[in-house]
């Protein structure tokens, strides 16, 4: 058994007893039919979010991210439940990872190699935890910024 199937089966035994047949009912319509077509993503957005996805969940002996079309879901969530605001911060985080991917690499986050994207992830994982740390009054903080400063490539 692999992690996925272990979390799987832990997750499933946690949740799928709590749920309500109605809840259950609703939470696997939510996942797009195979048909689907984008709705809020724009087709540079998405081939951004899957290259993203593939990055972050990428295909082992199980599908990936990607073959099992989380772009799509993210798509619903962001077209039938995100309010104006969440919508607008989702897109403009996908724009800002082009910027950041054009200032680095000179092409966009979906045009950029395997390792660069990893690299471009990695880096924002990186400042995001140190930026979390900040504000979080965790001594974790200061070993954290030591990090930064010893890390030439991160940007904080």
């Amino acid at each position: 058994m692999n992690r996925r199937d272990a979390l799987r089966m832990l997750t499933a035994g946690a949740v799928l007893p709590a749920l309500s047949p109605e809840l259950f009912a609703f939470y696997r319509q939510a996942h797009p039919a195979s048909s689907y077509a984008l709705r809020t993503l724009n087709p540079h957005q998405n081939d951004t979010v899957v290259a993203m996805i593939d990055q972050i969940l990428p295909a082992t002996d199980t599908p990936g991210a990607k073959a099992v079309r989380v772009n799509e879901f993210m798509d619903v969530i962001l077209t039938e439940w995100a309010n104006d605001e969440e919508r607008r911060h989702f897109l403009d985080g996908l724009a800002d990872v082009d910027k950041q991917s054009n200032a680095l690499f000179s092409k966009d986050f979906a045009s950029a190699a395997p390792d660069q994207q990893l690299a471009l992830l990695r880096s924002m994982d990186e400042a995001a935890a140190i930026a979390r740390a900040r504000h979080s009054g965790n001594p974790k903080a200061a070993i954290l910024r030591c990090k930064a400063i010893s890390s030439p490539s991160l940007k904080v």
